[in-house]
């Protein structure tokens, strides 16, 4: 009987062990971390990745150049500046962007709600023009070419 319940205490222990790290070291924000539970998805899976047809180059007056080339050889440059740019540069380092509320925040005057939707609205921009995609594998359209 003593067995188990030292058992019992070992568990109890161990389960607000693993809680309070899942809480501490999982996101650092109360809220997402349940919604991490919640989903058992990783954290990675939500971060949005570059699409592998765009190469990058970061200017050294913070511009991020996303190119890519046509059959034919001919680049294709999209000039990014600004937030949109701070916003790819933590795309690029794998970073979530809504994590830098403190910094990009004060960088552009903006408050904590302000800057959560507008980043979120960027990320929409970006996904909708497919610079941008979620997941491991990046869905694309397949087209058949006419040999003439």
């Amino acid at each position: 009987m003593k067995e188990i319940k030292n058992r019992r205490v070992f568990l109890q222990y161990a389960a607000k062990g693993i809680l309070t790290g899942i809480l501490t070291f999982g996101y650092f924000k109360y809220g997402k971390s349940f919604e991490w539970i919640r989903s058992g998805s990783q954290v990675n899976d939500q971060i949005p990745k570059i699409n592998p047809a765009y190469k990058v180059n970061v200017l050294t007056d913070g511009t991020v150049e996303l190119y890519t080339h046509k059959y034919n050889g001919e680049r294709i440059v999209f000039p990014v500046k600004g937030f949109e740019a701070d916003i790819l540069l933590s795309i690029i380092k794998n970073m979530d962007p809504k994590l830098y509320t403190r910094e990009l925040g004060l960088k552009y005057s903006l408050e904590e709600n302000d800057f959560i939707s507008l980043v979120e609205s960027t990320i929409k921009t970006m996904e909708d023009k497919g610079f941008i995609y979620y997941g491991e594998d990046m869905l694309v359209k397949v087209k058949q070419a006419k040999n003439e």
